[in-house]
């Protein structure tokens, strides 16, 4: 399983295909996350967590703190981006 805090990095990006842009003094990564299902945790008092895959068995997890809001604009843009579109149907 791969951990992920985002609140270590000053640049957090999602691009097209479920990438990932991490970005900090250290340097930049470019993540693909996967494309299983993904589910968020919000129970604990300060820190969220982002699952890939099922809670038991994730592949990916992504934290960071709930009060910086990352965390949940980060699930908020994936499920965005996995939105089909608006309906309209091409000739």
């Amino acid at each position: 399983m791969r951990l992920i805090q985002i609140d270590e990095h000053a640049t957090v990006e999602l691009w097209p295909g479920r990438k990932l842009f991490l970005g900090n003094d250290d340097g930049m990564s470019l993540i693909t996350l996967p494309r299983s299902a993904m589910s968020v945790s919000l129970s604990n008092g300060t820190t969220g967590f982002i699952y890939f895959g099922t809670a038991a068995k994730s592949t990916v997890q992504i934290t960071g703190s709930k009060a910086k809001g990352r965390l949940m604009a980060l699930a908020d843009a994936i499920l965005e981006m996995e939105r089909p579109s608006n309906g309209v149907k091409l000739p």
